[in-house]
């Protein structure tokens, strides 16, 4: 899974390199604090509890093309 933030307030998520969806934030401001995997509900949070092959974090949104890229060039190790 992959999410892309752009300037233009736009976050698309992908999964498996493809895109899945895209929303647009209504505010003025995109703000990301903290990166995190998991879930919250009401109170309670619950943290990631799995395997994630690798985190990386870019300075610009990459294209599309480039997240299917990163995803072929990964996939083979988990088998996919």
């Amino acid at each position: 899974m992959m999410f892309t933030a752009a300037t233009d307030r736009t976050v698309k998520q992908y999964i498996n390199g493809v895109l899945i969806s895209t929303h647009t934030v209504t505010n003025s401001y995109v703000t990301i604090n903290r990166i995190m995997a998991g879930y919250a509900s009401s109170t309670y949070r619950y943290g990631y509890e799995g395997v994630m092959l690798c985190c990386r974090v870019y300075g610009k949104e990459l294209s599309a093309a480039e997240v299917l890229q990163n995803f072929n060039a990964t996939r083979g190790r988990v088998g996919i």
